[in-house]
C-alpha cells in the first residue's frame, strides 16, 4: 500500500543543521508528498537558509515562521493540524534520518490502528559519531531490554501499563510517525503547557486516543538522534521544569491506568534517580506526595530497601574498584623503583659513554 506523508520540521536556531537534515528527507527513496518547515523565531539565519535548499526541492513545502517563541510542542501540534496526509513525521531540524526511513516506516500503517510507528536511533554527536547505543540508554530504566530487538507491533495500552509506564521508551521524536487520524487532537491541547517532558506525554495520549490503538517498532537504525551543546536533551538535563513535567505525566499514568507491581517499583526506582538529579521545591514535593499515595506503606519500605541495596552494591564496587587499583599502583610503583635504580647504577658505570640527549633522560629518573 502506498501512503503519503506530511514532514513537519520544527525549527529554533538549528541554522547549521538544516543542509544535512533537509538532505536527509528530500533524498528519501520514497519521498514526501509535502514539507512544512516551522521556525519559532529563531535569531539566526534559519529562514533563509531553509528557503535556498526547498525552492527547487520539487516536493510542495511552506515555510511558516512565529513572531515569538511558542516551545517545541507548539510547533507539533500546529504541524499536525496544518498537516494535509494522514501520516506526519515529526522531524527535529537538528536530526537526520537514512534514506530509507520513510519507505520502510509508511509500511506498518498498513495496519490502519496503529497510531505511532519508531525505529531505533543512533545517539551520535555533532560530527556524526556513535556517543551510545539506544539499548544501553533502556538499561538505565529496565531490567530487561530484549524486546527491543526484534520488530513488534503490539496494544497501545498495554505498551503504556508495560512500558511507558516506567519511562519515555521513545527518545527521540525524529524516529516517529504518526497518524493522524488516530488522534483525539482535543485530549493533545494539554500540550501546550508543555516544553520539555510534551513527547513522553505526547505518545501516552496518542496511544490512549482510541481503545484499539497499536503502536509498532523496528529494532533497524533509521534515525540519527543528534545530541550537541544547543539539544533539548542537553538544556533539559536538571532543569527543575523538565521535572515538574515529568512527575505530572507520572502522576497522569498512575491516575488513569493499572500499573503491575514490578513496573511500580521499577518507576520508584526512577523517582529516586531523578531526585538525586534535582533539588525539591514545594510544588514538586506536592506531586511527588501525590504519586506515593498510589504505593502502599509496605510497597514504599520493600522499594526502599531494593534501591538501598542497589547503593550498597554501587558503593561496594567502588570501593573494590579503589582498591584494585591502590594494588595496581603500589606495583607500578614497585617497577618504576627497580628500573630508576637500574638506571642510576648505569648512570655510575665508567664504561658507558652517555649522549647529551641520553643524559637529560635518565637525569628525569634520577631526579624522581
Amino acid at each position: 500500500m502506498t501512503h503519503k506523508i506530511s514532514v513537519i520540521l520544527p525549527n529554533y536556531n538549528y541554522e547549521k543543521f538544516i543542509p544535512q537534515r533537509l538532505s536527509s528527507i528530500l533524498n528519501q527513496t520514497c519521498k514526501p508528498s509535502e514539507i512544512i518547515f516551522l521556525d519559532d523565531c529563531s535569531q539566526d539565519n534559519s529562514v533563509g537558509v531553509a528557503k535556498d535548499l526547498l525552492k527547487d526541492s520539487g516536493i510542495p513545502h511552506k515555510i511558516i515562521t512565529n513572531t515569538e517563541n511558542k516551545g517545541v510542542f507548539n510547533q507539533w501540534l500546529k504541524g499536525i493540524e496544518l498537516a494535509t496526509n494522514d501520516l506526519v513525521w515529526i522531524a527535529e531540524t537538528d536530526d537526520y534520518a537514512q534514506l530509507d526511513f520513510i519507505e520502510k516506516m509508511t509500511v506498518f500503517f498498513d495496519d490502519e490502528k496503529v497510531v505511532l510507528a519508531y525505529c531505533r536511533s543512533e545517539f551520535v554527536n555533532s560530527d556524526g559519531e556513535i556517543i551510545t547505543e539506544e539499548k544501553e540508554e533502556k538499561k538505565k530504566f529496565f531490567t530487561k531490554t530484549e524486546r527491543w530487538d526484534s520488530q513488534f507491533i503490539c496494544s497501545g495500552l498495554e505498551e503504556i501499563q508495560n512500558h511507558l509506564s516506567v519511562n519515555n521508551t521513545i527518545p527521540n521524536a525524529s524516529a516517529v510517525i504518526v497518524n493522524k487520524k488516530r488522534l483525539n487532537r482535543d485530549k493533545l491541547q494539554v500540550l501546550h503547557d508543555y516544553r520539555k517532558a510534551g513527547d513522553w506525554l505526547f505518545y501516552i495520549l496518542a496511544l490512549q486516543s482510541f481503545q484499539d490503538n497499536k503502536i509498532a517498532y523496528t529494532p533497524d537504525k533509521l534515525n540519527n538522534y543528534v545530541r550537541h551543546e544547543k539539544s533539548v536533551m542537553q538544556s533539559n538535563h536538571k532543569n527543575p521544569v523538565l521535572f515538574k513535567e515529568v512527575l505530572s505525566i507520572v502522576l497522569y499514568i498512575y491516575d488513569n491506568f493499572s500499573i503491575q507491581e514490578s513496573n511500580k517499583r521499577l518507576m520508584f526506582k526512577n523517582l529516586f534517580v531523578w531526585l538525586e538529579w534535582f533539588d525539591l521545591n514545594d510544588e514538586l514535593k506536592s506531586y511527588l506526595l501525590k504519586i506515593l499515595h498510589h504505593f502502599s506503606p509496605d510497597e514504599i519500605l520493600l522499594a526502599t530497601q531494593q534501591i538501598l541495596r542497589m547503593k550498597e552494591d554501587e558503593i561496594n564496587g567502588f570501593q573494590a574498584r579503589i582498591a584494585s587499583l591502590a594494588v595496581e599502583t603500589a606495583a607500578m610503583d614497585e617497577k618504576i623503583a627497580a628500573l630508576t635504580a637500574q638506571i642510576n647504577a648505569l648512570h655510575n658505570s665508567t664504561s658507558w659513554k652517555l649522549t647529551g640527549p641520553l643524559r637529560k633522560i635518565i637525569s628525569l629518573f634520577r631526579n624522581t
